[in-house]
């Protein structure tokens, strides 16, 4: 092999991708020139990977070896390997472990291996004690040691950094007005003390005198006429920058093509935002909306003796469940709606079909335009959308409310949420499977599917700007139900769960696993 192959290629969703670019080209003559021919869809970069992407893509990697290519022997030396970049991740933080990862696999598919004249394909399982000094080594000079989770990822503390260098990277060049290359248009980043849940969290009602007209206003700017942005306003432009660079978040973003690569950047039309204005026929909700039958639920609690244990469950269904997150801003800015995540749009279609149908059933709501929201919210923000493969091959979108990670002065959604006030008492999967392993008498198990469970929980008015998303052309989509990705969504959903439990051990002779 000429080189190592990135684990980011075993990407479900990265598969579905490259599949698709690949029956949209030609072929072409190879002696045709470099630029005409098909290299096919590029592959992420390794750092780009959580501890959780890294861990699933490794799982891809092991199970292909293994059914794809029959390569049994080698998928169980990666298991160990990986096993042991695991432990060192415990022991000195996820990078010491990637560090050893990429440096054992690089060895193992870039160099040969010669015994007695024969080709070998190295022992990856065993421990390489010299590899594993240098990359801590290696670690501990960058500074990486202790973190749990890739800091290096959009959002993290050392997003700004290069691992392969330890020195942060040039990205806040100032702009000097001119186009030249891929990196103009840049803007000195400025950075905020890091803050407390409490000081973030501000009264709505200090902004009430707002001048609806004027979208970009701020109610104290002490940054003097030197910031302004293109349009003469004060903008996302002189604020603390996120994983996007040039993104402004009161201009949306657009997709490019650039080089066969998409990429997000701002667009304008006239003096405002792309997207549905008041005057179009999106109707904003007034009210909140459960598909639970109330009366249903009402009878078959109070037959239970459940009423008013769980009537906070049925005021819930009625006014929505709180997510815990707290009225808030940051900064003086009016909203805050950073681009979505790659993942998104290499899952572009499938996400557009579902948010098309989550409108359609009424648990979304838009797509609005930023003035609209800013009408109706003094500050708005939303969270990133990325998505995940589930196990039947099946694309689900995640609103990403646990982002920025870590970064000062840009507190995430999830940042406020106490996950102490959203416990629930469901059964663990390996507390069930001990139960059974350690009991002899037999029992008849049965399904309950709680169908789209988390969409049908609906969230109080007052989490709405808290809560958007956005599509692929800029526009906000109002999410009135529980999402993947926040904290409090296990919580939301468990609590009507364990009412619903409840009565099913009212009305049947069901063992409770404890």
């Amino acid at each position: 092999m000429k080189g190592s192959i990135p684990l980011t290629i075993f990407d479900p969703i990265w598969q579905r991708t490259a599949a698709a670019n690949r029956t949209e080209k030609k072929t072409v003559d190879r002696a045709d020139t470099e630029e005409r021919r098909y290299t096919g869809t590029a592959a992420a970069d390794e750092w780009s990977q959580s501890y959780a992407q890294w861990s699933r893509n490794y799982q891809g990697f092991i199970a292909t070896l293994k059914e794809v290519y029959n390569f049994t022997l080698f998928s169980e030396l990666f298991r160990a390997h990986r096993d042991r970049c695991d432990q060192i991740m415990r022991r000195e933080g996820f990078c010491a472990g990637f560090r050893y990862d990429l440096a054992v696999r690089a060895n193992a598919f870039q160099c040969d291996f010669v015994r007695n004249e024969t080709s070998l394909f190295p022992d990856v399982s065993k421990f390489r004690e010299d590899i594993a000094e240098e990359t801590l080594a290696e670690a501990k000079r960058y500074g990486e040691t202790g973190y749990i989770d890739n800091p290096y990822i959009s959002g993290g503390k050392k997003e700004n950094f290069d691992p392969h260098t330890g020195k942060e990277k040039n990205l806040y060049a100032k702009d000097r007005g001119d186009e030249r290359g891929r990196g103009g248009n840049r803007f000195q980043s400025r950075t905020t003390p890091g803050r407390t849940r409490n000081e973030y969290q501000g009264s709505r009602s200090g902004r009430d005198d707002y001048d609806q007209d004027s979208r970009y206003r701020r109610e104290d700017n002490s940054w003097g006429d030197r910031f302004r942005n293109r349009s003469g306003e004060f903008g996302y432009d002189n604020r603390v920058k996120d994983r996007s660079r040039n993104y402004k978040s009161q201009q949306g973003y657009r997709n490019d093509q650039s080089k066969g690569r998409k990429r997000y950047e701002p667009y304008m039309i006239g003096n405002r935002t792309g997207g549905n204005d008041e005057s179009t026929s999106v109707c904003w909700p007034t009210e909140v909306k459960c598909e639970m039958n109330l009366r249903v639920w009402t009878d078959a609690l109070k037959r239970a003796g459940l009423s008013e244990k769980y009537a906070d469950v049925i005021v819930g269904f009625r006014e929505g469940f709180s997510q815990g997150i707290p009225n808030h801003t940051i900064g003086d800015l009016r909203w805050y709606t950073p681009p979505n995540h790659m993942s998104a749009d290499w899952a572009k279609e499938d996400i557009i079909s579902n948010l098309k149908k989550e409108v359609a059933a009424g648990r979304m709501f838009g797509p609005f335009s930023h003035r609209t929201v800013a009408r109706r919210f003094p500050f708005f923000r939303s969270s990133p959308l990325g998505a995940v493969a589930n196990s039947d091959g099946s694309i689900r979108p995640i609103n990403d409310l646990s982002f920025p990670h870590d970064q000062p002065g840009i507190p995430s959604v999830n940042f406020f949420v106490e996950k102490e006030d959203f416990t629930t008492t469901w059964d663990d999967f390996k507390t069930v499977a001990n139960f059974f392993r350690q009991n002899s008498t037999q029992y008849e198990l049965g399904l309950f599917n709680w169908e789209k469970a988390y969409r049908r929980i609906p969230t109080k008015q007052d989490q709405w700007p808290y809560l958007f998303v956005q599509d692929f052309d800029g526009n906000l989509l109002l999410d009135t139900r529980i999402t993947f990705g926040g904290v409090a969504g296990c919580g939301s959903f468990g609590r009507p769960a364990d009412a619903w439990k409840e009565v099913m051990m009212a009305e049947f002779n069901l063992v409770h696993v404890l």
